[in-house]
């Protein structure tokens, strides 16, 4: 399992993680989930289209506050 919280980081930054987790999917075929957690509520749309295709799960800090 991967944990990323998002507080400052660009979204760019985001989308370079997204797509390593997405290259380790392909090269090890092994399941693993990422939960991200952000502070901003308008992220979670971006991070949740940009993860398609991994498992996991996305959070808003008011979510889990």
């Amino acid at each position: 399992m991967f944990v990323e919280v998002d507080i400052t980081q660009p979204m760019i930054n985001n989308r370079k993680k997204i797509d390593r987790y997405k290259k380790i999917k392909e090269m090890t075929d092994q399941p693993f989930h990422v939960v991200w957690i952000t502070e901003i509520e308008s992220r979670k749309p971006k991070l949740t289209e940009l993860s398609a295709g991994l498992t996991g799960r996305i959070y808003t800090l008011n979510e889990i506050k």
